[in-house]
């Protein structure tokens, strides 16, 4: 499906779109700073300094050390981004620190950007146990406070264990459940806990569910948008947040 996906961005992206007045535009976020780039990797302070750098949000992963401190990777191991053995959860963070230098903690994001980051999206890997999930809330929370960039940021989460977590460890945190292709887990969450905002794909985002999130100010957002006509197309429907892999190829064209 993933591979579909993708395809089908590819021409979509290729449709030409006349770009219309819009009463707000959206706000263009890097997904995990970026993704995909061929010199730079992704969830790295260099990717986000990409982001920030075009006026844009940054999307980051989040999971815990041995000694519970927030640090930024998608993967579980350290494999594939930094070529190095161990597994995050079972190492300290001195230890990281000499294995994959460039990851950095969640501290190390917010001291490095404060306000000057358009919007922080946090996507939770820690899903169970519940334990640890409310571990990580509670240092989001920590961290939110500590850097006041309260209002700035939104948990984003694939799974709906770490929005349950998180509406009882920190409830004002802002939260949004992510979609693949089928929006329909996401819609019905919202639905029914009225204080979640919904992201996904942008061809099969639910025009019904968009007057339910603008009600109630909550966040929606759609992606991945790496093609210029399609973050076109996206701002026409006048979506808050778009996402993209590679915010350096869409908003500097210079780059494509």
């Amino acid at each position: 499906m993933d591979v579909l996906e993708v395809w089908f961005n590819r021409g979509y992206g290729l449709l030409p779109r006349v770009k219309r007045r819009v009463e707000n535009q959206p706000v263009v976020v890097g997904h995990r700073g970026v993704c995909g780039h061929p010199a730079v990797k992704e969830n790295t302070l260099e990717a986000f300094d990409i982001a920030v750098g075009l006026g844009g949000g940054i999307e980051l992963d989040l999971r815990l050390t041995k000694d519970g401190v927030p640090v930024v990777s998608h993967d579980p191991d350290l494999q594939r981004i930094h070529g190095a053995e161990g597994e995050i959860a079972e190492l300290e963070l001195s230890v990281l620190r000499e294995r994959a230098p460039q990851m950095p903690t969640l501290d190390e994001v917010f001291g490095r950007y404060g306000t000057r980051c358009a919007h922080y999206f946090l996507e939770s890997k820690v899903y169970h146990p519940e334990e640890e999930a409310s571990r990580l809330i509670s240092e989001i929370r920590k961290s939110i406070q500590r850097y006041q960039l309260q209002g700035r940021v939104t948990l984003f989460s694939l799974d709906a264990r770490p929005l349950d977590v998180a509406r009882k460890v920190f409830p004002e945190l802002p939260k949004a459940y992510v979609f693949g292709v089928s929006p329909k887990e996401a819609v019905d969450y919202a639905l029914s806990h009225k204080d979640t905002g919904v992201a996904g794909w942008y061809f099969s985002f639910p025009g019904r569910i968009r007057k339910f999130l603008a009600e109630r100010d909550l966040h929606e957002g759609v992606g991945h948008i790496d093609y210029r006509n399609t973050l076109t197309a996206c701002s026409n429907r006048g979506f808050r947040y778009v996402f993209t892999n590679r915010i350096d190829r869409v908003v500097n064209p210079e780059n494509s």
